[in-house]
């Protein structure tokens, strides 16, 4: 299961549900992160062994008529832009002032009302 499965995962709704599988569930998207954060140790892996074949047989390594190293930077460079962007929403967000635990209080401060506390106090 790759990144097209961790997403599929992400999306389901009921992935924390209590019912019948949902351990299996959890299980499943566990693996699939795990393998998914083993890609860049990868990717860097598969470049050092590239160069060290360039350099053993004095070619260029072409995949689908480009260098196989081209290939590998730029996914590189594009996944490092993507956790920036991943970053920086975050710290939007955090400076914001998108807080939920305000948020969750704001709302449940709404929904007490004088009488509901009356309630209470009586046993």
């Amino acid at each position: 299961m790759g990144k097209s499965g961790l997403k599929i995962i992400i999306k389901d709704d009921n992935r924390y549900s209590a019912g019948r599988g949902a351990h299996i569930n959890l299980k499943r998207a566990e693996r699939a992160r795990i393998m998914v954060n083993k890609i860049p140790v990868m990717v860097d892996d598969l470049i050092s062994k590239t160069l060290a074949w360039e350099d053993e047989k004095q070619k260029l390594f072409l995949y689908d008529g480009a260098r196989l190293i081209s290939i590998l930077e730029d996914y590189k460079h594009a996944r490092n832009h993507k956790e920036e962007e991943k970053k920086r929403a975050r710290a939007d967000t955090r400076s914001k002032g998108c807080d939920w635990k305000s948020t969750y209080l704001r709302e449940m401060a709404c929904r007490i009302t004088p009488n509901a506390i009356e309630d209470d106090l009586k046993f």
